[in-house]
């Protein structure tokens, strides 16, 4: 699982734990990230939405503001 932090301009931020999968529309497409694709993706900041996704919830966050979306592994 992954631990997910946006960081806005403002420098408030909003941070998720427990993430296995991110969901968002990019590119003309739908987009489904799990596994190691969820390190390895490069997320682009600006007019997006990602959904995030865990055992127990999900979450909308906007990352129009944002200046850095962070993605780690939990150990």
């Amino acid at each position: 699982m992954y631990h997910v932090i946006v960081i806005y301009a403002d420098q408030s931020f909003r941070e998720f734990d427990h993430i296995n999968k991110i969901e968002f529309y990019a590119s003309s497409a739908y987009q489904t990230l799990e596994g190691n694709a969820i390190t390895s993706h490069r997320y682009m900041l600006g007019n997006l939405t990602y959904h995030l996704f865990s055992e127990d919830g999900a979450a909308t966050v906007s990352v129009h503001s944002a200046i850095a979306f962070e993605v780690y592994k939990e150990v």
